[in-house]
């Protein structure tokens, strides 16, 4: 009964439910790598190599995972508060 009820609720935000896991997982999956990056970047330093490459790298994965966190806040809030009004319009 209670997933039933679960279910009508969500299946009309299922688009914005694909965008928060999608975001999430893509900065989840940035944050990650610039570990990684970073460390690249101090081996090209030490070895005299493709520094600006690695550089531009690390600030692109930067960028992405900042992006996608942004863009994960604000659909989740927003899915969030419409949840919230689709429950409240529900009751009443």
């Amino acid at each position: 009964m209670a997933l039933s009820l679960f279910t009508v609720f969500v299946r009309p935000h299922r688009g914005r439910l694909l965008v928060i896991v999608t975001t999430a997982l893509v900065a989840v999956a940035c944050a990650l790598a610039q570990p990684l990056a970073a460390q690249a970047l101090i081996e090209a330093v030490g070895a005299n190599g493709a520094v600006l490459l690695c550089l531009a790298t690390l600030v692109a994965i930067t960028v992405l995972e900042a992006v996608a966190a942004g863009v994960h806040t604000a659909v989740l809030e927003r899915a969030g508060a419409r949840a919230v009004f689709d429950v409240r319009r529900g009751l009443a």
